[in-house]
C-alpha cells in the first residue's frame, strides 16, 4: 500500500504511521532550498519509538524525511550517514 505516489510524503507516512495530509509533506523536497515543507517534528516515528525502547538507531542512505541532519537525530535516529544520492551529510 503507498498512499502517495512520491516518496518524500509516503516515507513520512510510513516512518510516522500517518497520512499524507496529517504529517504536512505533501511532495519531495529539493535539496538547498527554502521552499520545502518542514518536517512535523511533534509526529513519533519509528526512530524515537526504537530509539526510547533500547535499541540503537541509525538512518544510512538517502533521505525520505528531512534533509536536515539535525531533524534526523532529533527524530530518534543517532547515527546519520550520508548517501551519494541527494541525502543529508552527517
Amino acid at each position: 500500500y503507498c498512499n502517495n505516489p512520491l516518496s518524500m510524503p509516503s516515507r513520512n507516512s510510513m516512518f510516522t504511521g500517518y497520512y499524507t495530509h496529517q504529517t504536512g509533506i505533501t511532495k519531495n523536497a529539493a535539496k538547498n532550498t527554502t521552499d520545502n515543507e518542514k518536517y512535523n517534528q511533534e509526529l513519533p516515528n519509528l526512530g524515537q519509538y526504537f530509539h526510547n525502547s533500547g535499541y540503537k538507531t541509525a538512518y544510512f542512505g538517502k533521505s525520505h524525511l528531512s534533509y536536515d541532519v539535525n531533524v534526523l537525530k532529533e527524530s530518534g535516529f543517532q547515527q546519520v550517514n550520508e548517501s551519494d544520492n541527494d541525502s543529508v551529510v552527517s
